[in-house]
This record gives C-alpha cells, structure tokens and sequence, in this order.
C-alpha cells in the first residue's frame, strides 16, 4: 500500500464483483499492488447493459457518461468542492445542464464511437409495440399529462407518501419515466414550496 504519514500499512478492496446469478459474478474492478490503483473494466458489467437497455443506449454511451462523471467527482475533489450542499448543486446543475457544469470544470463530453453500420429501418407496428413496451414498463405511480413538471411533482409527493415520507434521491431519477431536467425542475418547485427538503441524498417530505 501507498505510505501514509510514513507509514506503510493500510487496507484495500481487491475486487468489485457483480452478481450475475446464483455462484456467477463478473470482475468489474481489481486492485493492483504494484501501482496501487484498480484496474477497471465495463465492458463485463450486467447492470450497465439493463440501465442501457431501460434508457435505450448504448452501452458504450453508459459507460462515457459514467466515466464523465467519475471524471466530474475527481474535479469536485480537486476543486475542494467537499460539502455535502457544494456537491449537491453541482450534481442538480449537471443534471439540467451538464455540457455547461462539465467546461465549468474544464472537462468536455468525448465523443462516442460506436461500432456497426445504419440501423435497420423500424417499421410502423415495431414503433408501436416499441412504444407499448415503453409505456407498460413505466412505473404506475408516475402522472402524465399537459403540464408535466406538476404531474411529476405531484407523482414524487405520492411515492413519498407511500414511503412514510422519505425516498432515495437518486431512484427518483432513475425511476421516473421523464427527462431528468423535468424532473429536476419539479424537485426545485416542490423545495421552494417547503413541501420537501434533500437531506444527504435522501428526499423528504415535509407538508402535514
């Protein structure tokens, strides 16, 4: 292990698994003594190919966005953006905008080389079972409607409230079946109403 005020002992985590099924993992990360740094690979990762497969990408576009914002956190650490509030602004603002948080920090979004010609042309009934699929896989507790950002607002209270009033901040953006700005914009209109608050990456509700 690297010294640390002179001293030459420490731990480290050897190996990140994914559990594919029962007595099957794939090797995502491992340690490496000599340089003392891990040596990571996506391209075995399950769980990238089913969030790939939800938000209809590729898993090399997965995999850039994760490295762009591992690339982010790096900056933040470098910046001395420490507090939990800093970093939660900055992680809001990324989701909103995140072309403009990344040359912030003078980081820029790298272009994805995928692989493979044109796609085949999608014939009418495949769009319409596609989009059938699309809407039965959205969970039922999220509105739709004209005015999408009260709809969501109004589906992040209902989930709160079906969860004695507290929820994983970060479930909201993955579950919910809407643009992350949507729901971002929605999350600050619900805080500037008092009805929430976020709370070291929980959201809780806060109306009576």
């Amino acid at each position: 292990p690297r010294p640390v005020d002179s001293k030459s002992y420490g731990r480290r985590i050897r190996y990140i698994w994914e559990v594919v099924d029962y007595g099957r993992y794939a090797t995502i990360a491992e340690w490496n003594p000599a340089t003392d740094s891990f040596r990571v690979d996506f391209s075995n990762s399950v769980v990238l190919d089913k969030i790939a497969a939800r938000i209809a990408k590729t898993k090399e576009e997965v995999i850039a966005e994760v490295e762009r914002r591992a690339a982010l956190l790096r900056r933040l650490t470098e910046n001395k953006v420490i507090e939990i509030r800093d970093i939660a602004r900055e992680i809001y603002s990324y989701y909103s905008n995140p072309e403009q948080v990344l040359r912030k920090y003078g980081l820029r979004a790298r272009a994805i080389q995928v692989p493979v010609g044109e796609p085949a042309p999608m014939s009418e009934s495949m769009e319409v079972r596609e989009s059938e699929a699309i809407k039965a896989e959205a969970p039922s507790t999220w509105s739709e409607g004209a005015d999408e950002e009260d709809k969501v607002a109004e589906s992040i209270l209902n989930i709160l409230r079906e969860h004695e009033g507290a929820y994983p901040l970060w479930r909201i953006f993955v579950e919910a079946p809407v643009s992350k700005i949507t729901v971002f914009k929605a999350l600050k209109k619900l805080r500037e109403s008092g009805k929430v608050e976020v709370s070291r990456s929980i959201i809780r509700l806060k109306e009576s």
